[in-house]
């Protein structure tokens, strides 16, 4: 048995370790080797478990076949991982050595690529990674089916294969030179280095057209099997056979005379350095040879659920890795508002995109036009010169690009606007009219080729819209929209919020809003009042501001402020009033809450006396709320409240509460402060003091006895006292009316 590559038993292995510059880093670093087997547990080779670079940076690893694997002639194949010891920021290599008895059909691999460090490049920096296959005599393989994926990475895929796809056709087919490859960044893939079979002769969950077509893709046309639309995320639409959700790409891209397949990449302007593993995927030996080669697998459905996945099949996977130099950033200095220079109406058109000197503060149904100027910086604040970025307006789901079609989600074309030399961007944008005033959100989001976060999405180019109209530049363009999957975790947006003011009738427009909407009783908070003209939109100076008995006058700017003082508990609200010397006028509420604090408590501490004597109850009482104040504190016994304690709070702060409570008996009590958790304390009986026990006992004991005694006689006195009388009924005397008979007594019993 041989390990191949190689045609002896033991094969050395040499690693070079650079820096990210490309420099090398010289003696000294430790390498440690992983190896793992495709069947289990590492037995058929040992690896040299770790090396330390020379002066070149060189490291050298021995593999050597084990004996028993020698002797009974296995085939299987041996996957050894290369990388730093401890260093977090670091690619890794591994290799595919194939243990063989010289006969059984089987590949090793290994990767390599034209540069170790790709710098940053204002055109996009490109590379080639290459994959080199040897078969089981140690000659390298021909024909054999590879592809390539880039994963995902803390920003996004950090870069991709250029991928080409013939929309009018439409059929996905290779071009000569850099192939086809596949961006599956929508379908969780991330990108795809190869060729894949097309749809023609296969099932409906076979082929890239299929793939494209589903619903949750592109929904480009019906599924080529079955005639119809499938939605990989609604198995009502499911054929009956042959689909579960998943769609299979059989890799057709395969090694050349000299064992190897190489297709290009390109980095993405990513705004950190980035270790970038690149993964090859090769077709396992026996498999592909009756038809089932290496394949990519794009999982929409995932067990249940639409959480798109990738996956592969009859295939090995190794990967290797290189780095890619950060791009430098720019982004979003200010954002200043304009009345436009040309007065427009909903639906009208946009006018010129020099503003007028005049502010503007808000859009409002009589003013629905407002110029946002925004001024936008590069590193150390100078100018980014011409830079292009996306303008969307709206919140969550609803978010559109100002340049999109027909209010859809997605910009066709061109979808970016472009500042001037100098960062200055200005854009008119005018709203529909609403009937309620509300806040309009507008988010800047950086989208420059050439700065970091750039870029466009390659699986929508050549796609129109919808991607079967065939009218030409209405593409999808810069992809923007969904960042779960593509560079928008490596953008700067800046989103903003501005008011809308719906006016139902021609009066002034005011604000008005506390410093503080939580006071402590007592406390002063500070109101300020903005009022602005409806017939100019701009603040007005002078105007009256009135509320309650307090009366102030806006200045130039259309502000004014009085003090509010928090005189009782709970919620208030007040009424403003300002008017104009046109005659215009405008209420507005403001409100605050008055509240004292709001306490929890530790749970109770108590130093325990005998029963009648006090024990000493401590807690810690901390306020929850930012005001200050007293409060009752009570101390609860068995449930029962017993005594209270006033205790003062600072904002946010905390204070002692100690009670001494006496427990009148004996027993196990539950303690409870305010609102704390119970503690359980066990209460005892003072003990005995000045008399000495055994006497003490003793004469207790004595006392019993003597009593017992004592109640025996007397006793016995009280059952004679109560014999009846002797004389019989016959010598009875009759008896004086209202007198009793006496009893004779016995001379013993006379006392």
């Amino acid at each position: 048995s041989n390990l191949v590559p190689g045609t002896t038993d033991t094969t050395t292995i040499t690693v070079q370790v650079h820096r990210f510059d490309g420099s090398l880093v010289g003696a000294g670093f430790q390498v440690d080797a992983i190896a793992t087997e495709a069947e289990g547990p590492l037995y058929n080779v040992t690896v040299t478990p770790s090396a330390t670079t020379d002066a070149n940076g060189l490291a050298t690893f021995t593999v050597t076949e084990a004996a028993d694997a020698v002797t009974a002639g296995n085939n299987t194949n041996v996957f050894i991982r290369f990388q730093v010891h401890n260093a977090a920021n670091t690619t890794s290599d591994e290799i595919q050595l194939l243990v063989t008895d010289g006969t059984t059909p089987g590949y090793s691999a290994r990767m390599s690529f034209t540069d170790r460090a790709m710098h940053y490049y204002s055109g996009m920096a490109e590379n080639n990674a290459t994959v080199t296959v040897w078969n089981q005599t140690g000659t390298l393989a021909q024909n054999v089916p590879v592809f390539f994926q880039i994963d995902y990475g803390p920003l996004g895929v950090p870069a991709q294969f250029p991928y080409v796809y013939d929309y009018a056709t439409p059929e996905y087919s290779p071009t000569t030179g850099r192939g086809a490859n596949l961006d599956m960044n929508t379908g969780g893939g991330g990108s795809l280095g190869g060729v894949f079979q097309n749809s023609t002769g296969q099932g409906a969950a076979y082929g890239v057209e299929n793939w494209f077509n589903d619903y949750e893709i592109e929904n480009d046309a019906d599924n080529f099997y079955t005639g119809t639309t499938l939605d990989a995320c609604d198995p009502s639409t499911w054929p009956a056979t042959g689909f579960d959700g998943r769609y299979f790409f059989n890799a057709t891209s395969v090694t050349d005379a000299l064992g190897q397949y190489t297709t290009a990449f390109y980095g993405l302007p990513i705004r950190l350095d980035s270790a970038i593993q690149v993964r090859a995927f090769v077709s396992e030996a026996g498999w592909w040879t009756t038809g089932d080669v290496a394949q990519a697998i794009s999982d929409l459905w995932t067990g249940g659920g639409c959480n798109f996945a990738f996956a592969y099949a009859h295939a090995t996977r190794i990967d290797s890795g290189v780095v890619s130099q950060r791009a430098p950033m720019f982004g979003l200095g200010w954002i200043k508002t304009f009345v436009p220079k040309t007065s427009i109406t909903p639906g009208g058109p946009v006018p010129t995109n020099n503003p007028s000197t005049t502010p503007a503060y808000f859009w409002s149904s009589r003013q629905p036009a407002v110029t946002l100027v925004a001024k936008f910086y590069a590193l150390n604040g100078v100018d980014p010169g011409p830079v292009q970025v996306v303008l969307a307006q709206g919140v969550g789901s609803a978010t559109r690009s100002v340049l999109g079609t027909g209010g859809s989600l997605y910009c066709f074309g061109q979808c970016a606007l472009t500042t001037n030399s100098h960062g200055y961007l200005n854009r008119t944008y005018s709203t529909v009219v609403f009937s309620l005033s509300q806040s309009l959100e507008f988010t800047w989001v950086d989208a420059d080729p050439v700065y970091a976060g750039g870029g466009r999405e390659q699986l929508y180019t050549g796609c129109t819209a919808p991607c079967m109209d065939a009218s030409a530049g209405n593409e999808f363009g810069d992809f923007w929209l969904t960042p779960t999957f593509t560079a928008l975790l490596n953008k700067v947006s800046i989103t903003v919020d501005f008011p809308y003011v719906y006016f139902p009738t021609s009066t002034a427009f005011m604000t008005i809003q506390t410093s503080s909407a939580l006071l402590s009783l007592g406390q002063t908070t500070t109101a300020t009042v903005k009022v602005w003209s409806i017939l100019t939109g701009q603040p007005i100076a002078g105007a009256s501001v009135w509320s309650g008995n307090t009366t102030v006058f806006t200045d130039s700017s259309g502000t004014a402020t009085f003090n509010v003082t928090a005189t009782q508990l709970g919620a208030v609200e007040t009424l403003a009033v300002a008017s104009t010397d046109y005659g215009g006028s405008a209420r507005a509420w403001y409100s605050y809450l008055a509240s004292l604090p709001v306490a929890t408590y530790s749970t109770p501490t108590v130093t325990a006396a005998t029963a009648g004597s006090n024990s000493t109850i401590t807690a810690t009482v901390t306020n929850t709320l930012p005001v200050s104040g007293t409060i009752t504190v009570w101390l609860y016994v068995n449930g029962q409240p017993v005594m209270s304690k006033q205790v003062t709070l600072a904002s946010s702060g905390t204070a002692p509460v100690t009670f001494s409570y006496a427990f009148a008996d004996v027993g196990t009590y539950g303690v409870v402060v305010g609102s704390s958790s119970p503690a359980s304390v066990s209460i005892v009986a003072p003990p005995l003091t000045g008399v000495d026990p055994l006497v003490a006992y003793g004469l207790a004991g004595g006392l019993l006895v003597v009593g017992i005694v004592l109640g025996v006689v007397l006793g016995m006195m009280m059952s004679r006292r109560r014999k009846p009388p002797t004389v019989s009924a016959e010598a009875e005397e009759p008896k004086e009316p209202g007198k009793a008979a006496e009893e004779e007594l016995g001379p013993d019993e006379q006392l």
